[in-house]
């Protein structure tokens, strides 16, 4: 029992050195590792109002011209330099939903330490153990926790370094 709970403690205190929580889930007999992609303390269950207190007003919001079919939610852009947030909520931006997360600046980092400009191998050290398959040695997938529902995040390389991290939810 005693291993049992140094193993435990080990293993938190090694996901909060790096600012999240890493989960190994299994399906189809291979383990993948699941994430939780947070910038400045925003993750995918942060609230609009959330938002905008802990990344501050963006530069444009983009109000979408259409109704999510599967949340029956307004879906809105908000844009800062570098980073797109996508949220499905009501008209007042209330009970909104992150359903997509773009980053393509270094400005901003994961509180993982995961930021524009690094290799492909500081980002598997930094979320070690097995990604999604990919055939594309341009891309690593790992899924998003499953408390948030099905998702990925893809972290897209060119000439070995992040230009790109893509995180996508399914809404239906």
């Amino acid at each position: 029992m005693r291993y049992i709970l140094i193993f435990c403690f080990i293993t938190l205190a090694s996901a909060a050195a790096f600012g999240q929580f890493v989960q190994e889930t299994s399906r189809f007999g291979k383990t993948f590792n699941q994430i939780d992609p947070a910038i400045k303390g925003v993750n995918l269950s942060s609230d609009y109002e959330d938002i905008l207190a802990k990344l501050g007003k963006p530069g444009r919001v983009v109000n979408v011209d259409e109704i999510d079919q599967c949340t029956d939610s307004n879906v809105t852009v908000l844009e800062y330099d570098g980073l797109e947030i996508e949220i499905h909520a009501d008209k007042d931006k209330k009970n909104a939903t992150i359903t997509s997360l773009v980053v393509s600046s270094p400005k901003w980092v994961l509180n993982s330490g995961v930021k524009i400009g690094q290799t492909r191998k500081k980002i598997e050290s930094i979320y070690s153990g097995s990604n999604a398959p990919t055939d594309d040695p341009n891309e690593l997938t790992f899924e998003v926790l499953e408390k948030y529902g099905p998702g990925g995040v893809d972290f897209l390389f060119e000439n070995g370094k992040l230009v790109r991290i893509e995180l996508k939810m399914t809404t239906c």
